[in-house]
């Protein structure tokens, strides 16, 4: 993912020719996407963030990035800015056409501001039956249709969209003056299509890793869960019988020694797994699952490794 998010970093530098300017992100976190724009050549950062209180996690940025504890700025339409990120906050947002509408002042006409959007793949979810995306966090969903329309009723105009993380995010840039949009379309109809069956996939998925659980259960293999994340705490919540599962490892220290909300499953680092191992490891995210492999190989663990999106062990 760290690879994902400085790549991202250095094309929108790059394409839209950012080296020197100013950045604001809505919704910023702790600031690690600003820190990274900024090691990569941005003068300045803004993050707003309501939940921000003071983390910078240890980066060294000169001062160069200024946060405010709040969502957004009163007037956006008076702070000089060459880019506008905001980077999976749509999806949080019950009435997401408010931000665009607050958005829209910044890309004024006399100046080619970008506005750089990012979120969960509605289509991506339908269509793989992606169960563990669904989450209370998230009260909107969007497919290319429908964050298309949400930007360009909001009045911001569409230069580019699509996908990326190996199809788990869509993403879409807007400028006031875009030149010539290389903006797929995809028929509603589609998206339809791949809504109509995802019920009956849906319950298949959960009826699967029931059995996949009950099995190692009687067999005496113990499994454990990689990925203590929103997707680890879905799948523990949602599956019949996952409470065989006794620990979430996950690489975050801040999550260490907690537990699974609902669920109760202690988290513990990947560290845990050397003097206890586990049978059988599910990756939440199967992006991951190869990085996970090189680790329990590392640590010195032999278990057989899953990816909880597909229905066979990936070995």
């Amino acid at each position: 993912f760290q690879d994902y998010a400085v790549g991202l970093a250095v094309r929108l530098l790059e394409q839209y020719h950012l080296h020197g300017g100013t950045v604001l992100e809505v919704g910023s976190g702790k600031g690690d996407f600003l820190a990274i724009l900024v090691e990569q050549g941005m003068a300045r950062a803004l993050g707003y963030d309501p939940s921000y209180a003071g983390e910078q996690e240890g980066r060294v940025t000169d001062g160069r990035i200024t946060f405010v504890p709040s969502l957004f700025p009163d007037h956006l339409g008076d702070l000089d800015l060459d880019l506008i990120c905001a980077r999976h906050v749509l999806e949080h947002l019950e009435r997401p056409r408010e931000l665009m509408s607050t958005l829209r002042p910044a890309l004024g006409s006399d100046r080619r501001t970008v506005l750089y959007a990012e979120v969960p793949d509605g289509g991506h979810l339908l269509r793989e039956t992606a169960l563990w995306d669904l989450i209370y966090e998230h009260p909107s969903h969007f497919t290319a249709p429908s964050l298309h329309r949400l930007l360009s009723d909001g009045g911001l105009p569409v230069a580019a969209l699509g996908t990326s993380f190996g199809g788990q995010y869509l993403w879409a840039e807007a400028t006031s003056r875009p030149e010539a949009a290389r903006v797929p379309t995809e028929p509603v109809g589609a998206v339809l299509d791949a809504a109509a069956g995802f019920r009956s996939r849906a319950e298949a998925t959960l009826a699967h890793w029931t059995d996949e659980l009950a099995r190692a259960a009687a067999s005496g293999q113990q499994v454990v869960l990689w990925g203590g994340g929103s997707k680890g705490v879905t799948f523990l919540n949602l599956v019949p019988g996952a409470d065989v599962v006794e620990r979430v490892v996950d690489i975050n220290p801040r999550k260490h020694g907690r537990h699974v909300p609902g669920t109760a499953q202690r988290v513990v680092g990947p560290q845990d797994l050397v003097q206890a191992p586990p049978d059988v490891v599910v990756v939440l995210n199967p992006l991951y699952v190869s990085e996970v492999r090189t680790e329990l190989y590392r640590l010195g663990v032999s278990a057989e490794v899953c990816a909880a999106e597909t229905s066979s062990a990936t070995r």
